[in-house]
This record gives structure tokens, C-alpha cells and sequence, in this order.
């Protein structure tokens, strides 16, 4: 900070009648003696000062420190009402240049972002393939269960094959849960032999999208009904598998009157049906659905084939 040389003597007789201050020779003051001077800056003493000389309080304090409001008057105490007034007007012009500032600025930050949002949503749906063919549905007659996803991913519909897409964990999971016969095991590529299995696989919604984000309400509910349809005509004999709390939601708002799921839901069996048969609720296995561990998602994989292959047996013997 640049300091004043007649303030600066103003606080050298300052410090010598208060403090003992001992002199220096004339014209140079000690370091030591001029951090005091600096520390003393937000003092009334300094304050007083800058009376003397009239400064302008909001230029001469510095920025970030406050004085107070008895300060603030007393600084000005001296100064005509036309000279108050000049300085009141200057301040609120600096002010209000500073808030219209402000202002337009975030105004043209938000203006950009929502013009940014807006734009990377009409390129990613631009840039969607069109006429995408989906997924067909591999179901049999009485499966022990039917799998239930959300809907075809853009990998999944353009190979034809669901859960196609590498981040997706959904087969991997059902080859370690032990819920196919032993040394089977099942990659996209197959996926139309399930029912030689028992089991069966399709979706709430057939329109393939990048996100589920992408499906609408309506969407939502009138596959819903659709899949209500689909299982009173094929009635699995254990239940659904649904993979992913969400699916059962929008299954269970469309069947019950847009009410939402229960506060104590837990994954596994559900107290609900859903057209007839019971509903065994999963965490999805997309890699989307960070929040849960894999062990997790494979434990609840291996408490649904249990309950399979416990049916298993059961037709076996009694064949």
C-alpha cells in the first residue's frame, strides 16, 4: 500500500504521545514501523486521516474491509450537502453500473446454457438412426419366469439382440446365478434360445432410445398394459424378473392408478402381482446403476434362480 508521507506523520506523533514511539531521523521510516502503519489502516485513527484529506470513503477503504456506520458519518460530517449528495449520487451510479453488470452477465451464462441443452438434445435425437428395428420378444407358453427390461438400447436394436451393449452386465449375471441348466451359458447372441429353457425375455417398451430418459409417459404406461396382456397369455410359473426398480414402478403406477410405490419397498418378491403372477424386483444391470455394488446386484440374481431351479426340480421329478 502506498503510503501518505503527512499520514504517515500524523501517526508518528500519534505513536510517540501514545505508545513511547521513538523517533527516526527525517524522511525514513523503519519496515518494522511501517507494517504498524499498515496494520492501523482499518483504525478510526486512519479513519480520521482520511477526513483530513476528504477522500471518498468507498475509494480510500480498501476492498473487502467494513467500517462502521458511525465511521461512514463521521468521515462525511464535514462535507456540504451538495458534496453529500454528489458522492451518494456517484456511488449509487458505480453501484447499480456494477449490478446491471452482474446482471447481463448471468443473464447471457444462462441464456448460453439453456441454448446449449437445447441444441445437444436436437443433435442427439437428429442423430438417432431412424426406423430402428428393436428387439423382438422370445417367450413360451407356462416359461418358469419371464425376464422384464425397460427398453432396447441403441446397441441392443441395431445387433437385434437385448442387452447387447458391453457396459451391460445383464448376462454375465444370469451365467453366474446358476439359473440355466449346468455348462449352459447364454451371451446376446442367443438370446432367442431362453425359451427352450423356461424362461422368456421382452420389455415394458419396444421403441429403442439411447436413454430411458427418452420414453414418455404415456409410452411408459401403454406398454405397461401391453406387458400386463403378454402375462396373463404366456403365465409364468415362478414370476417376473424385473430388472430395475424403475420398470416396476411405471408397471406398478399404470395398474394401480398412478400411485407410487410403497416407502418400504425392498428389492426381491413383492407383496403386489402384476397380471396374475408375482414380481421378483432386481437392480438394474445397466452400467448406469453405479449406486450399487456388483455383489449386490448378483445376490439378488442368485435368490431368483434359486426359486427357478427349485421349480426345475420340481417338474423333473415328477415327470
Amino acid at each position: 500500500m502506498k503510503v501518505d508521507q503527512e499520514v504517515v506523520n500524523n501517526e508518528k506523533e500519534l505513536l510517540i504521545s501514545r505508545e513511547g514511539y521513538d523517533s527516526v531521523e527525517t524522511g525514513s521510516i523503519e519496515e518494522s514501523n511501517i507494517r504498524k502503519l499498515r496494520k492501523r489502516s482499518n483504525t478510526s485513527t486512519f479513519a480520521e486521516s482520511l477526513k483530513k484529506f476528504r477522500y471518498p470513503i468507498e475509494s480510500a477503504v480498501p476492498e473487502g474491509s467494513k467500517l462502521k456506520e458511525n465511521v461512514c458519518e463521521e468521515l462525511n460530517a464535514d462535507l456540504s450537502n451538495d458534496e453529500k449528495n454528489e458522492l451518494q449520487k456517484s456511488t449509487f451510479q458505480v453501484k447499480k453500473g456494477k449490478c446491471d453488470r452482474n446482471a447481463l452477465e448471468l443473464d447471457k451464462e444462462s441464456h448460453t446454457k439453456g441454448a446449449t441443452r437445447k441444441n445437444t438434445k436436437k443433435v442427439q435425437k437428429d442423430t438417432l438412426p431412424q426406423n430402428l428395428p428393436g428387439v423382438p420378444d422370445h417367450i413360451c407358453e407356462n416359461p418358469y419366469a419371464i425376464l422384464v427390461g425397460l427398453n432396447p438400447g441403441l446397441t441392443s436394436s441395431l445387433r437385434g439382440h437385448a442387452y447387447a451393449s458391453p457396459s451391460n452386465s445383464f448376462w454375465k449375471m444370469m451365467n453366474k446365478s446358476g439359473i440355466l441348466e449346468e455348462g449352459i451359458e447364454f451371451t446376446y447372441e442367443n438370446d432367442q434360445d431362453l425359451p427352450a429353457h423356461g424362461l422368456g425375455i421382452t420389455n415394458i417398451c419396444a421403441r429403442p432410445s439411447a436413454s430411458g430418459a427418452d420414453l414418455s409417459k404415456e409410452e411408459f404406461r401403454e406398454g405397461a398394459l401391453i406387458l400386463e396382456e403378454k402375462v396373463r397369455q404366456f403365465r409364468p410359473r415362478v414370476g417376473l424378473f424385473i430388472s430395475g426398480k424403475g420398470i416396476w414402478e411405471e408397471m406398478y403406477k399404470a395398474t394401480t392408478g398412478n400411485k407410487r410405490l410403497p416407502k418400504e419397498f425392498q428389492f426381491g418378491w413383492q407383496s403386489e402381482t402384476f397380471g396374475g403372477s408375482r414380481v421378483f424386483v432386481a437392480i438394474s444391470s445397466s452400467g448406469r446403476a453405479a449406486g450399487y455394488t456388483s455383489a449386490r446386484k448378483q445376490e439378488l440374481w442368485n435368490q431368483f434362480a434359486k426359486d427357478v431351479n427349485l421349480a426345475r426340480e420340481f417338474d423333473q421329478r415328477n415327470r
